[in-house]
């Protein structure tokens, strides 16, 4: 046993120490930033000025941020382009990100400093030294990384670049420790075990901790010949890689008019640290990457109440649409009455006896409640709440507890803010989705595919409301044509192992393709055995009248989010799988 736990930890140690060494050679295999140098034509008199093309592709599946573009000017020329960041005759540019598979391109104009310079033929010889190497150096005690070389991954940061090297030093104490406590037979096995853990556990950390902060780095020189002398540009590319986060995308906009808020300022909290800030765009979106997680999204404008909105980001590589947040002005924020009725979404009913907590900020389910109200027999709550964006929380007996977003404008009544709440009794794998949107489109029907027991389709919509076979049983319980909904779809039975298709039709816009799908505020809960398991928000700002909204591939419910166009809403393969 002694000779045992020694080949252990000295096999354990091995292990630990090339697992780090082969990560971090494979990573740095695959290239994630070009840059190319360019010239605006072909040859040049003295006095031509040299316009400089730089196009900085980012080969990868994974967002580029923080990226720092170095241009270093040859002596023998000098910048003619103003407003750029020089320093050293070198050019700065900082960029907050370059997108996946994408491609950013940067400009500037030199010139020649000598009079005698000649005629230029650019470029005699343009050489590219190495596109770009995940995991290279940061600007302290920097250090060029090339494919298959040993050399550790930097991470930017000084702090987590020590912290690399200290957990190595740790698993080499722990490691020796554990050796001489075996030789002296002071400890049993079980504790080696334990040590054993800890060298792992440290190995993969530290794995974790270059992965997290991984930097891509690229490097060009392109050369210009002038009477037999050379120019040489150099440009240097750095930025960190953003792996395994997902996409968020929302909007905002004026809760009066409707007319979208430019430059105003989005700032994301995880745990209430601040992970990322952007800024609206002319149409009032934003778009941001994330790593999964919950986030809470505050968005201040001048003139307008500051606002929030929880979103989670569940996986990577997806993307998740924000419901569209309405701000209110500052000249609103006095006190405002809410209004609307919650119905079953099963029967389309009024429910009475409703408990409704109230908190401030869109999908807020865990702040603190500022009210509390009852649906009356009618089904309808009224609340008096200062201007703002709220969520309510609503529950009672006999139904799944849901949630759903109201807003108060000041001085005004605001009604028509209606909810649905399902029944409860759904058992085990048994499915419901509930669709519920604006005021327009009036029409959005229900569209739910699947495999039939003899290996055929079926297709459940307002012209086919159910569908059984010894296998499934599907159910289309509401179809609802003027406007607000809910459509609900429940299902009872289905195959294990087959895919299973749910998506949106605008019949109110059939023939057309336009943006009323994705302006009609539409969100579809899905509720699994007793609980709300998913939700989701129509895609923002894009063309079509179809939103295929998740499948269920295999049992697994895997969203899919997109708006297409189709011309035939009867034809089963417009509903088709994804794969």
């Amino acid at each position: 046993m002694k000779k045992f736990n020694k080949m252990l930890f000295v096999l354990t140690f091995i292990f630990g120490f090339f697992l780090q060494q082969n990560y971090v050679a494979h990573a740095e295999e695959l290239p994630t930033l070009k840059v190319e140098t360019t010239t605006d034509k072909q040859e040049y008199t003295e006095t031509d000025e040299i316009k400089y093309k730089l196009a900085i592709s980012n080969t990868s599946e994974d967002s580029v941020v923080d990226v720092v573009v170095k241009s270093t000017l040859p002596e023998g020329l000098e910048l003619v382009t103003q407003d750029l960041n020089v320093e050293n005759n070198t050019i700065t540019w900082n960029l907050d990100e370059i997108a996946p598979e994408s491609e950013t391109n940067l400009e500037f104009t030199a010139k020649i400093k000598t009079a005698d310079a000649g005629e230029v033929t650019p470029p005699v010889n343009t050489e590219v030294k190495g596109d770009a190497t995940p995991g290279a150096g940061s600007d302290k005690g920097k250090q060029e990384v090339k494919a298959g070389s040993n050399a550790a991954p930097q991470t930017g940061d000084d702090t987590n670049f020590l912290g690399y090297f200290l957990l190595l030093l740790v698993s080499m104490v722990v490691l020796v420790v554990a050796i001489r406590a075996i030789r002296q037979k002071r400890v049993p096995k079980e504790l080696s075990y334990i040590l054993i853990g800890g060298l792992l556990l440290s190995s993969f950390s530290a794995i974790a901790n270059a992965e997290d902060r991984m930097v891509a780095t690229a490097q060009n020189s392109h050369e210009l010949t002038i009477n037999d002398k050379k120019y040489v540009l150099k440009t240097t590319v750095e930025g960190v890689i953003e792996s395994e986060h997902g996409t968020l995308i929302g909007n905002v906009v004026d809760a009066v008019s409707n007319t979208a808020l430019n430059d105003a300022s989005v700032k994301i909290y995880n745990e209430s640290v601040l992970v990322k800030e952007s800024v609206t765009k002319e149409d009032g979106s934003y778009e941001v990457r994330l790593k999964p997680g919950i986030y809470n999204v505050v968005v201040s404008h001048p003139n307008y109440i500051t606002d929030s909105s929880y979103v989670s980001i569940d996986e990577a590589n997806t993307t998740t649409f924000n419901a569209k947040l309405q701000m209110v002005g500052n000249e609103y924020s006095g006190i405002g009455t809410a209004t609307g009725k919650v119905v079953n979404a099963l029967t389309g009913d009024p429910v009475s006896r409703l408990k409704i907590d109230i908190r401030k900020g869109k999908n807020n389910v865990f702040g603190e409640i500022v009210e509390t109200v009852t649906t009356n027999e009618s089904g309808v709550y009224s609340v008096d709440l200062p201007g703002g964006n709220y969520t309510m929380h609503i529950s009672g007996a006999g139904y799944i507890s849901t949630s759903a977003y109201i807003i108060s404008i000041g001085g005004q009544t605001k009604g028509n803010q209606d909810a649905t709440i399902s029944p409860d009794g759904l058992l085990g794998e048994e499915i419901r989705a509930v669709l519920t949107w604006g005021e327009s489109p009036e029409d959005l029907d229900s569209h739910f595919t699947g495999p039939t027991a003899d290996g055929g389709r079926f297709h459940v919509y307002f012209s086919k409301k159910s569908y059984s076979d010894e296998e499934n049983e599907v159910n289309l319980d509401i179809d609802d044509t003027t406007s607000y909904g809910p459509e609900t779809v429940t299902v009872i039975n289905r195959i294990n192992e087959g895919t299973y298709t749910y998506a949106i039709h605008d019949y109110t816009n059939r023939y057309d393709e336009n943006l009323a799908l994705s302006n009609s505020e539409a969100t579809v809960r899905i509720y699994k055995g007793n609980s709300l398991v998913a939700t989701y928000n129509v895609p923002l700002d894009q063309e079509g009248n179809v939103w295929r909204v998740f499948e269920i591939r295999n049992g697994d419910i895997v969203p899919i989010n997109r708006i297409d166009t189709i011309d035939d809403w009867h034809n089963d393969d417009n509903f088709l799988p994804e794969e």
